[in-house]
């Protein structure tokens, strides 16, 4: 009886040890490792989004989903992107498991894809190298009036809109070309 016991423990061990292997793995293919907001980051994330009931907003690289489900709590319709299955999956259940399954989409791909204009606030999480890349495709995409919510890596090209620890917002539009302010549009101020 020991030694069966001792082998379930070994096989269960095995599969954590797999499943830990499997995340490492996506994180060094994608480039984007799971580091995960804590729910103090979450909470000044979607207080600096100021999310009005109905409004759209996205995540990219959603990760477990803590982010959508916090606005979908705040009453938007919510689009999460990520690369790792497992973590859709546990975003989609998640948010089920909530009530929020109705207002929440969560892609597994790349957010590379994510057409922007229809989201009326963009949530960050990413690294340094990625954000400064995902700046240009929120310039070119982003509607106007739109809130770009960025955690712990602010895009330093940007005029800030508002700040709360290593929290950051920002505003579109922005010029395609130099990341200021447009002045054909307006500026939106809350």
């Amino acid at each position: 009886m020991l030694i069966w016991l001792a082998l379930a423990g070994l096989i269960a061990l095995l599969i954590g040890y797999g499943i830990f292997v499997f995340f490492v793995m996506i994180s060094i293919w994608t480039g984007a490792p799971y580091v995960p907001s804590s729910g103090e980051r979450t909470r000044r994330m979607i207080d600096l989004a100021e999310i009005r009931p109905g409004e759209r907003a996205v995540d990219l690289g959603s990760g477990d989903g803590r982010l959508l489900r916090a606005a979908a709590r705040a009453g938007a319709r919510v689009v999460g992107w990520e690369m790792n299955p497992a973590l859709v999956v546990w975003s989609r259940a998640a948010a089920r498991a909530i009530g929020a399954g109705e207002q929440t989409v969560v892609h597994r791909g790349s957010f590379w894809r994510a057409p922007l204009s229809e989201f009326d606030v963009i949530f960050l999480y990413l690294l340094p190298e990625t954000m400064e890349k995902i700046a240009a495709k929120i310039r070119r995409e982003a509607k106007p009036g739109a809130r770009i919510i960025v955690n712990a890596f602010p895009i330093h090209q940007w005029p800030l809109d508002a700040q709360d620890g290593h929290v950051y917002r920002y505003r579109a539009p922005l010029c395609p070309t130099s990341g200021q302010l447009s002045s054909t549009r307006p500026f939106l101020m809350s």
